[in-house]
C-alpha cells in the first residue's frame, strides 16, 4: 500500500472519554454510569475518515501491516511579531504545545479504521512530525515499509 492524503484544518487530539451518570428508570433503580466520547473528537476523526475514504475510493480497507507517516502542521498564532513567524515558518521553533503529537495520533489512527485499515492494531510503526506552516493540517502517508534509513537492524 502507498497511500497519501490531507486532512485541512487545525489538528485536534484524541479528547479524554468522558462519564455520565444515567438514572434508572425503574423504582429505587441505582442506574449506571455511561462513556462516551467528546463531540470534537467524533467530528475530527469523521474528518479523517472522509478525506481517507475519498482516496481509497471504493477500495476495501487492507489487512495487511501498515506505516504510517504523518506531519501535523498547526496555524501560527497571530498574535507573533514578524521575526517570530518567520521562525516558525523556516522551522527554527518547534511546536511544543497542546494538542501532544500523540493524542493527534490516536485521533488519525481512529478515523483509518474501517476506511484504510480493518484495525489500528495492523499499525506497526509511525512517525510523527509537528510543525508549524500556513495551512494547518495533518498530511498522512501510509505504507507497507518505514522510510528508507528510518531506523537501524
Amino acid at each position: 500500500m502507498n497511500l497519501g492524503f490531507f486532512v485541512p484544518g487545525e489538528p485536534k487530539g484524541k479528547g479524554r472519554p468522558r462519564f455520565r451518570h444515567r438514572p434508572s428508570k425503574s423504582i429505587g433503580g441505582k442506574g449506571f454510569v455511561q462513556t462516551y466520547t467528546p463531540n470534537s473528537t467524533v467530528v475530527y476523526e469523521n474528518a479523517v475518515k472522509v478525506f481517507a475514504a475519498q482516496r481509497m475510493r471504493s477500495t476495501p480497507p487492507t489487512k495487511d501491516a501498515v506505516f504510517v507517516v504523518m506531519i501535523v502542521i498547526f496555524t501560527i498564532p497571530e498574535s507573533w511579531t514578524k521575526a517570530k513567524k518567520a521562525a516558525a515558518l523556516a522551522g527554527e521553533l518547534q511546536h511544543v504545545s497542546k494538542p501532544d503529537g500523540d493524542n493527534v495520533q490516536k485521533a488519525v489512527f481512529d478515523g483509518l479504521q474501517g476506511v484504510v485499515i480493518v484495525d489500528d492494531k495492523q499499525i506497526y510503526g509511525h512517525a510523527l512530525l509537528k510543525k508549524y506552516g500556513l495551512t494547518p493540517g495533518v498530511q498522512i502517508t501510509i505504507t507497507d515499509l518505514p522510510p528508507s534509513g528510518w531506523f537501524v537492524r
